[in-house]
């Protein structure tokens, strides 16, 4: 009877553990970004994804959030001068418009120190194409599963990193100039 009590205990346990276990891809590549935007006092990135033709571009608030969005858009040519002409705070607005919700990716990413999928000691927001997932570490709340949540959170985490690794790559080239 005491065994069966134990194995239950460990089974109850065994999720959380899984969840605050999970590592984040992207806690680095936000650490990297982070020391070069605030190295050099930038607020706000942005850049061509050229394998996608996607745009991403993010806002950085020092130890309060780092906002990365990344879209299609019908405007590209703009884009792309804005970005020349390092005016990445417009890129920005432009692509958190209404008009390009199908296409859009946004991470709320509070603390800007990566996501984690047990929320810590903050919740991390994931909106893909206008739907919102809460990582806070509470799957069932969410009417999630243990593995969904997992899923969900590992497919955002490594999708973030390569945001986060493509607006780093861009933000060394501004520095540099």
């Amino acid at each position: 009877m005491r065994s069966c009590r134990v194995a239950g205990l460990v089974l109850c346990l065994f999720p959380c553990a899984s969840l605050s276990a999970q590592d984040s891809r992207s806690a680095e590549s936000v650490r990297r970004l982070t020391a070069v935007m605030s190295t050099h006092q930038q607020t706000a990135i942005a850049a061509k994804n050229p394998d996608t033709g996607e745009f991403v571009a993010a806002l950085f608030f020092p130890d309060v959030q780092l906002l990365v969005v990344s879209a299609r858009s019908t405007a590209s040519a703009f884009l792309d001068e804005q970005i020349a002409a390092k005016n990445f705070q417009d890129v920005y607005a432009a692509l958190q418009d209404a008009s390009l919700r199908n296409s859009r990716v946004f991470f709320q990413d509070l603390g800007a120190d990566g996501l984690h999928a047990d929320g810590g000691n903050s919740v991390d927001v994931f909106y893909d194409r206008g739907q919102q997932l809460l990582f806070d570490g509470q799957p069932r709340k969410h009417k999630l599963s243990e593995q969904v949540y997992r899923d969900k959170f590992g497919a955002a985490d490594a999708q973030y990193a390569r945001m986060v690794d493509l607006l780093l790559a861009q933000a060394r080239r501004v520095a540099l100039r």
